[in-house]
């Protein structure tokens, strides 16, 4: 039984089911991280304008939990960064570098690393919004990066004409029934 397949226009590369499953679940999770890491840097923004900053980050902060799912119990910024299994961006930066390592080229691999390894240097010394503002501005900047990664690996400027996806279609039905082999009793 063959590979199943979905249309290309590289004739050497497939994407195969589970290489595009590894897809989706990538960049939900980078996308994700970015939501997170968005929503706790607006939240230590407001608090950098107030006079009491730590108990109005703590109070900013109530929101993003409940907006993420994550259950408020002992340091919920720590939860938000680091400790939430489906919501904290570490956890997700981590979850997507595992499916990046099935699909993507080593420079995304590099991109998401970079992420990772920026998460894990900071890890514990982030507690004032000042420290999460300056996290943060990374973050965005190197997930702009890996998105930059994607952008240029995966897609197109432009969109592929009518007759380019019928011949690269024509290509992939005659290689699949190429591969079929008919017995005759």
């Amino acid at each position: 039984m063959s590979d199943p397949r979905s249309l290309t226009d590289r004739q050497d590369y497939w994407l195969t089911d589970a290489r595009v499953y590894s897809l989706i679940w990538m960049g939900r999770c980078l996308e994700r991280a970015e939501g997170v890491v968005r929503s706790v840097d607006a939240a230590a923004l407001g608090a950098m304008q107030s006079e009491n900053k730590d108990e109005s980050f703590k109070l900013a902060l109530k929101p993003v939990l409940a907006a993420w799912g994550v259950r408020p119990e002992g340091n919920d910024l720590r939860g938000l960064l680091y400790e939430n299994e489906t919501s904290s961006v570490y956890r997700n930066l981590v979850r997507a570098r595992s499916n990046a390592q099935q699909v993507g080229p080593l420079e995304l691999m590099n991109a998401i690393n970079l992420l990772v390894a920026e998460m894990e240097r900071n890890e514990g010394s982030v507690n004032t919004p000042e420290q999460v503002h300056q996290l943060a501005t990374v973050i965005v900047k190197l997930l702009a990066n890996a998105y930059n990664v994607i952008e240029t690996h995966w897609f197109r400027r432009e969109p592929l004409s009518e007759h380019v996806i019928y011949r690269l279609f024509a290509q992939q039905q005659q290689q699949q029934g190429s591969d079929r082999v008919f017995h005759t009793p």
